[in-house]
């Protein structure tokens, strides 16, 4: 599954921690209780070998080379749908 699949489902996407349970209590990225992640979580969800992860983090760093990943999933006017998009865009 990649990223843009996993956060586009209603309410899996957070903001302010890798992942959440479906409480709102923060958890590990990979807790089988998660169940909405922001975008470093879901990559880290997806891509669970080191490389493959570092690969797409790249990838995303070079569109958002001035801001880090957690600033820009965290931005209180960022939308779940912004985030879907550009790991889309990305394929991710």
């Amino acid at each position: 599954m990649k990223a843009h699949q996993l956060l586009a489902a209603e309410r899996a996407w957070t903001q302010g921690a890798f992942a959440r349970d479906r409480t709102g209590k923060v958890c590990p990225f990979d807790d089988r209780l998660a169940c909405a992640w922001c975008l470093e979580g879901a990559v880290a969800k997806c891509y669970p070998k080191h490389e493959e992860a570092l690969a797409q983090r790249a990838k995303l760093k070079e569109w958002l080379p001035e801001r880090t990943l957690g600033s820009w999933n965290d931005n209180p006017k960022r939308t779940q749908a912004e985030v879907v998009a550009l790991l889309k865009e990305l394929d991710i």
